[in-house]
């Protein structure tokens, strides 16, 4: 395809693990030595965890070819097997040849006879399980009993497990605790820095014989990471889609905007850090709509570029792959921009009543009265309205405006009381009712009062100007994002929130950005500026009590000030309840998962905690009746059902 344009030999960005592509990054080096180390030392499991994509069956297969000849490897690529299965599997690794009906002690002792024998050929032997996340709970019993096999000098087995992070959770499971104290080295394979990733992309490149010197440039390089997130798989995915697009314009440096596009193009990317609040969907939903409207795929769009420029195909593409025109008339792109600025509106609206509700669903407020005549002087108008509670007055039509009307509600509440904009937008929303005869209506100048209106006016000018600049700022802030200066939006994003504190979306968007980049502390001081100017956000209390776990510390405190304006929410209760079980307050936790129960009567996990939040508090019959439930509702996966079945065991009586 595109390896003759670019002089390459072969592609540089492939998926497939290929050792002689492993480059050699500190944390890949160092994950290496670990298991070099490990192997010689010949003793107990080695683990290797990291996210998907990290590489670590690269970082498997380029052990197992650096180990010398006094080495017998086995590998699985799959262990989600049955214990005899996995037996099986690991006698056929060995070249043993099983009678077809072997039963199970004729297969452990041939195993058993064959490590021996190697062990005789001062042969180690190393069995590497990829995927290990996968393994059923009672395989890894069977890997453990295997490793007891010894000689007076060392184990005749060593086992290596290369998992997810979901592995680490499997193995602290009570039933194979014996296992996890037997794991002598492990490492976890994290992310590539920028730098990094930067050798790693022209490592790659120089492998496949790249004769330039910076195919990427250097923009294309920061995005390719944003976009990223270091991961080693994604970025190879970006990297060659990026060059299809470069190959296709015929151009020899691949930019950011390539990237941008090899970014649209593909699903994983397309997650933000907001998956993890409910409001996630409905925002990546838009987004997904936006580009169904804005682009096609990016090998058609290679495929027109190379027919613009008349270039020849290269062999390897087959005659039969032609570019495909756009279906119909292309949609006007005001009619696209109106389509996908509708969409997200209706998304950010959904998000912000269900995730981070302005006011929360605390006041009692009715809805307005139908229109009625209004009387003749307009500042009368105002002072009817009841002066306790201005903010409430307005909250039904804030509710039902477009974002930026959310934005300015902070201004809006600090008005004078003798403004007469309540009674202008409740004419505006309602749109169909017909002012009284004699209104003077703010939108027309030669009806207005001078001396009576002027000054209300003036302010609302004020308050407009102010609430538009945010607004703008905030725009200028995300268009730089979206051109990959994450640096600059982030300064963008803080200006905007130190002359608006209460702009909503330019908070949630900081604190994301700065969770991504590592910095949590400053997206924590976000999160509890958030909170002291509106307590009422229990999914701003959710998100900064999970950081604050995270980092060692309860997040109780936090949880407690915004519980009085979770009522209903089932999921920041049974949060609070996990959380005040780690700090042994059992009784508090049982209570919370309780009260998260009354709105989802169905969710087994929480039945889980109960159960075993009130076994801490010594309530056995009661813990047997909640991991019954749990038990019987048949939605845990196999791990957690043989677990709530053991503990169901301990509290049930004999």
């Amino acid at each position: 395809m595109y390896a003759a344009h670019f002089g390459l030999r072969e592609l540089p960005f492939g998926i497939t693990p290929d050792t002689s592509f492993f480059f050699g990054s500190p944390r890949s080096q160092e994950a290496l030595n670990t298991l070099l180390v490990a192997a010689r030392s010949g003793e107990g499991f080695i683990k290797i965890t990291g996210e998907v994509g990290t590489g670590k069956t690269l970082l498997c297969r380029k052990f197992m070819a650096t180990l010398g000849d006094d080495f017998v490897t086995a590998y699985i690529p799959n262990p989600l097997l049955e214990p005899r299965t996995l037996m099986l599997a690991l006698a056929d690794e060995l070249g043993l040849v099983l009678e077809r009906e072997v039963d199970q002690h004729q297969l452990l002792k041939s195993i058993t006879h064959r490590l021996v024998a190697l062990a005789g050929q001062d042969k180690r032997v190393l069995l590497c399980l990829d995927e290990a996340q996968a393994i059923p709970v009672e395989s890894l019993e069977a890997l453990r009993l295997l490793t007891n096999l010894e000689t007076e000098k060392r184990k005749l087995l060593q086992i290596v497990l290369f998992g997810q992070p979901e592995l680490n959770r499997k193995l602290a499971l009570q039933s194979i605790r014996q296992l996890a104290q037997r794991i002598t080295f492990h490492y976890h394979l994290g992310p590539l820095g920028r730098d990094d990733l930067d050798f790693y992309v022209a490592h790659r490149l120089r492998v496949a014989g790249y004769p330039g010197a910076r195919l990427f440039s250097r923009r294309a390089i920061d995005r390719l990471y944003r976009a990223s997130g270091g991961i080693p798989r994604l970025v190879n995915i970006l990297a060659h889609k990026a060059l299809m697009l470069c190959y296709g314009q015929g151009r020899q440096q691949v930019e950011a905007a390539h990237v941008n596009a090899a970014a649209r193009d593909t699903i994983a990317t397309q997650r933000s850090f907001w998956r993890w609040l409910v409001g996630a969907a409905m925002a990546s939903t838009a987004a997904g709509i936006a580009w169904t409207f804005c682009t096609m795929s990016l090998i058609n769009k290679m495929l027109q570029d190379l027919d613009a420029r008349g270039k020849a195909r290269s062999e390897e593409m087959p005659h039969e792959i032609q570019p495909v025109p756009r279906g119909g008339a292309p949609m006007p792109a005001l009619r696209v921009a109106a389509i996908a600025a509708a969409v997200m509106v209706l998304a950010m609206g959904a998000t912000a009543r269900y995730v981070l509700p302005l006011k929360g669903k605390t006041y009692d407020v009715q809805p307005l009265p139908p229109s009625q005549p209004v009387p003749q002087a307009p500042v009368t108008v105002a002072e009817v309205a009841p002066p306790a509670a201005p903010a409430a007055a307005t909250e039904p039509v804030a509710a039902d405006t477009a974002p930026a009307a959310t934005a300015s509600t902070g201004d809006t509440a600090a008005a004078p009381a003798t403004t007469s904009k309540p009674p202008r937008t409740a004419s505006a929303h309602r749109g169909a009712a017909k002012p009284a005869a004699g209104t003077r209506l703010p939108a027309t100048p030669r009806a207005v009062t001078p001396a009576a209106s002027g000054p209300a006016l003036a302010g609302e000018g004020r308050i407009e100007t102010s609430n538009q600049a945010s607004e703008n700022a905030y725009r200028r802030a995300l268009g730089s994002l979206q051109d990959g200066r994450v640096s600059e939006a982030i300064a963008g994003l803080q200006a905007v929130l130190r002359n608006n504190p209460k702009h909503e979306a330019a908070r949630q968007t900081l604190v994301g950005l700065l969770i991504e980049a590592k910095r949590e502390d400053e997206a924590m001081v976000q999160l509890q500026q958030a909170l002291t100017l509106d307590p009422r956000q229990p999914a701003m209390a959710m998100l900064l009590a999970r950081l604050q776990i995270e980092r060692g510390q309860p997040g109780i405190d936090t949880l407690l000030r915004t519980l009085p304006y979770a009522s209903g929410k089932g999921e920041y209760h049974a949060f609070l309840g996990g959380a005040l079980q780690r700090q042994g307050r059992y009784r508090e936790a049982a209570d919370q998962y309780q009260t998260a129960l009354r709105s989802a009567p169905d969710n087994a996990v929480w039945w889980m905690g109960l159960g075993l939040a009130l076994q801490a508090e010594k309530r056995n019959a009661e813990a047997a009746d909640a991991l019954r439930r749990a038990s019987s509702l048949g939605t845990l996966n196999p791990e957690l059902q043989a677990f709530v079945e053991r503990k169901l065991a301990q509290v049930s009586p004999q």
